[in-house]
């Protein structure tokens, strides 16, 4: 009998910035930079 296991671990970081405005950012990270749904700003990261 055999057997076989595959797991993924995915590690998930996300930072909110404390900016008031998308031109807050440098033009390089806007494309990155979200907004949720209370309006803050914030960036996810994974791994």
């Amino acid at each position: 009998m055999s057997c076989q296991h595959d797991v993924t671990m995915t590690l998930f970081s996300r930072v909110f910035y404390d900016a008031k405005c998308l031109e807050d950012f440098p033009t390089s990270l806007r494309e990155n930079i979200n907004t949720d749904h209370r309006g803050r700003y914030y960036e996810d990261f994974y791994r």
